[in-house]
């Protein structure tokens, strides 16, 4: 597994190298309870660098997991095993060997603030690292969607 995250108590998301699959893992059963294609179906060489819960997370209410690939963000309804692709932003490479370029930070007056690479467009192997505050339209958005799915 290259990412791993506890979405719940013993339940975890896992991402393998140059693959395309999640894998949902019950602990306490010690199996694999769903296995998830990406957003994206036809590209099988996936290599997810970052998985972090959204600021907002709440298995009921707002259960997201954001992803970052070599693709761009997806986003991963962990209730109702979904994906979306929320924005493409192909990086080639990750400049921090295999670090972890996605952060994500709940902030004050529903805000969060994500951190993650960009790479410089034309091809080129240089990288930014941005910061940027989601507003709270987004965690409301991110809510409906879950409502959505019920």
């Amino acid at each position: 597994m290259n990412r791993i995250i506890e979405y719940d108590k013993e339940m975890y998301l896992a991402v393998s190298w140059d693959n395309n699959k999640y894998i949902f893992i019950d602990n306490r059963q010690e199996n694999i309870t769903n296995i998830l294609n990406h957003p994206v179906v036809d590209k099988t060489d996936i290599r997810c660098w970052g998985l972090c819960k959204v600021g907002n997370f709440d298995l009921d209410t707002c259960p997201f997991v954001m992803a970052r690939d070599n693709l761009g963000y997806v986003l991963i309804n962990v209730k109702t095993i979904r994906t979306y692709m929320l924005y493409n932003s192909p990086v080639s490479a990750n400049l921090f060997g295999h670090g972890d370029i996605l952060r994500i930070v709940k902030q004050d007056n529903d805000r969060q603030r994500i951190m993650t690479v960009i790479q410089e467009q034309g091809g080129s192997e240089k990288c930014q690292l941005l910061s940027f505050q989601m507003s709270p339209a987004f965690n409301e958005a991110l809510v409906l969607l879950a409502k959505s799915e019920h």
